[in-house]
C-alpha cells in the first residue's frame, strides 16, 4: 500500500505501521507476474538495435499494451504491465522500468501538462530519457491516445516540451 500509521511520544516516533495490500504469498505470485510480462516485453529487444531502437520499441509495446484507465494499482508499474491499465504515472514508471532494464538511464519528470484531448491542465508525469549521452522527454501517456499511437512527445528537447508541459522546481 502507499499508507502507514505512525506512533508516537512527545518528541521520538515509536512505530510506523504500514498499510498492506495483499498477503507475503500474494506478493511473490504478483512479482512472478510482473517479471514474466517483463521479461517477455524486453524478448523484443536485441542486441543489435540502438538506444534509440529500444526505447522506440518500448514505447510503441507499452502504447499497445496499456490503455488509460484508473484501477487499483493504475499508479504503477504493475497496474500498466500486468493489468494493462494505467494514468501517466503508470505509463512513466512502467517505461522508466523497462528502460532501465535494458540498460537506457531514464527519470521521472514531475509536473503539470496540458492534457491533448482536454486542454486543460493537471498533474503530470513523464520520462526523461538519456539516448546516445543526450537527454530527451518521452510521454507516453500523451502519445497514447485511445487507438491512435503518436510520436508527438517522443524524445522531445526541453524548449519543445515546455510549450505545453511545466516542470516543478527541485528543492
Amino acid at each position: 500500500g502507499n499508507s502507514y500509521q505512525m506512533y508516537s511520544n512527545a518528541t521520538t516516533i515509536v512505530s510506523i505501521k504500514p498499510t498492506y495490500i495483499m498477503t507475503g504469498a500474494d506478493l511473490d505470485t504478483a512479482k512472478t507476474i510482473f517479471e514474466q510480462k517483463v521479461t517477455n516485453i524486453l524478448s523484443g529487444i536485441t542486441s543489435s538495435m540502438s538506444e534509440y531502437e529500444k526505447e522506440l520499441y518500448l514505447h510503441d509495446k507499452l502504447a499497445e499494451m496499456i490503455t488509460y484507465e484508473e484501477g487499483t494499482n493504475a499508479h504503477n508499474a504493475y497496474g500498466a504491465l500486468v493489468e494493462g491499465k494505467a494514468v501517466c504515472e503508470g505509463y512513466a514508471e512502467s517505461l522508466q522500468y523497462l528502460l532501465q532494464r535494458a540498460g537506457i538511464q531514464s527519470f521521472l519528470a514531475i509536473g503539470e501538462s496540458n492534457n491533448p484531448s482536454t486542454g486543460l491542465s493537471e498533474n503530470h508525469e513523464w520520462n526523461y530519457v538519456r539516448i546516445d549521452d543526450n537527454y530527451y522527454h518521452t510521454d507516453l501517456t500523451w502519445d497514447d491516445q485511445e487507438e491512435n499511437l503518436f510520436h508527438a512527445y517522443f524524445n522531445q528537447t526541453d524548449t519543445v516540451i515546455k510549450e505545453d508541459h511545466t516542470i516543478e522546481a527541485t528543492t
